[in-house]
């Protein structure tokens, strides 16, 4: 989930790049409870080698018990990394997900053997992607195919996760996209498995807002209207220092946020500059408040400024503590760690 990002969203990191809202709320009270209870059921992501530095999960600020944090399997990173992390969250009382790349696994049998060690350390949950690696390393190309398998099944994990792509996909288009997630959603159903679509980050409400109503329309025409949709647990960059996303894009390789560097290395005041998604939170939380119907429940922090000062961000605005813009259209957050 983490390998691609694309120039829009970078460049959304800006401050003054930020796409202006003109019609904010004034009743600041109604705004402060929404925000609240948009971030209430939020996620966390870490990756295996970050934890090498974290002695006790429990003295992280704002990192609460039962807390979901999803354990990332990069490309090229140990199988038995991801499954050695799972089992020290659930030890310290968390609830892990763990990663499942399709083009990570070199054969069914590693496949399983993975699914299996996860669920022996009490991780129930996984998010089931393509994965980063361009080619795959054995049979498993796309989600789907692990979903086809059986195994989660098998070993009895009782959520599943799948990708979503508000504003795109590098390489796949969106018409190949919307027909693997029907499909997926599908499946589901048939098997009797609780689907949530978990997406990429944004930094602009509208898009996001715009694309959960298409594909909620989507999924009604093709399920009915009785049919129990997927909830959607939107992605969101926690506050981090442009220099930090910046390097993240130069990782990716994408050509045009390569052109962004290109633009911004050499400004200094832009690369110590924090972003900070409190623009994205309010939008997101006055649009869950206006429409019940939405599948929009919940949101995915992605720690790229770190996680320790991610958790307690997420925590912080959980818990009321920030002070609402004149404007109404952002927030900024009264304490620090």
């Amino acid at each position: 989930m983490l390998r691609v990002l694309r120039a829009p969203l970078l460049l959304a990191c800006v401050p003054a790049l930020l796409p202006s809202r003109t019609h904010c709320s004034t009743d600041t009270e109604r705004i402060v409870a929404a925000v609240q209870r948009c971030v209430k059921s939020h996620s966390l992501e870490i990756t295996p080698a970050r934890t090498y530095s974290i002695q006790n999960f429990q003295d992280i600020k704002g990192l609460r018990h039962g807390t979901t944090v999803n354990v990332t399997q990069l490309v090229g990173a140990a199988m038995h990394d991801t499954v050695r992390t799972c089992a020290r969250l659930v030890d310290a009382g968390m609830k892990p997900v763990a990663h499942v790349p399709a083009r990570a696994f070199s054969t069914f049998s590693e496949l399983d053997a993975f699914l299996k060690e996860v669920r022996a350390t009490g991780c129930d949950e996984v998010l089931v992607l393509g994965g980063g690696g361009t080619v795959p390393v054995g049979p498993f190309s796309e989600a789907m195919q692990i979903l086809s398998t059986g195994l989660l099944q098998k070993y009895g994990f009782k959520k599943v996760g799948v990708a979503g792509h508000p504003e795109g996909h590098p390489v796949v288009s969106e018409e190949v996209m919307t027909i693997a997630l029907l499909n997926k959603v599908k499946w589901a159903q048939r098997e009797g498995v609780d689907l949530y679509i978990e997406t990429q980050f944004s930094f602009d409400a509208e898009p996001v807002i715009a694309w959960e109503k298409r594909i909620r329309r989507l999924l009604r025409e093709h399920l009915g209207p009785e049919a129990k949709l997927p909830h959607v647990h939107l992605g969101v960059s926690g506050p981090a220092k442009i220099s930090s996303l910046i390097r993240f894009a130069a990782f990716s390789g994408v050509g045009s946020s390569l052109q962004f560097i290109a633009k911004y290395k050499t400004n200094v005041l832009s690369l110590l500059t924090t972003a900070e998604p409190d623009k994205f939170i309010v939008g997101i939380a006055e649009h869950i408040e206006s429409d019940p119907d939405t599948l929009i429940k919940a949101l995915h922090f992605y720690p790229f400024g770190g996680f320790a000062k991610t958790a307690w961000y997420a925590y912080a605005v959980e818990q009321g503590q920030f002070d609402m813009q004149d404007d109404g259209c952002g927030f900024t957050t009264k304490t620090s760690p």
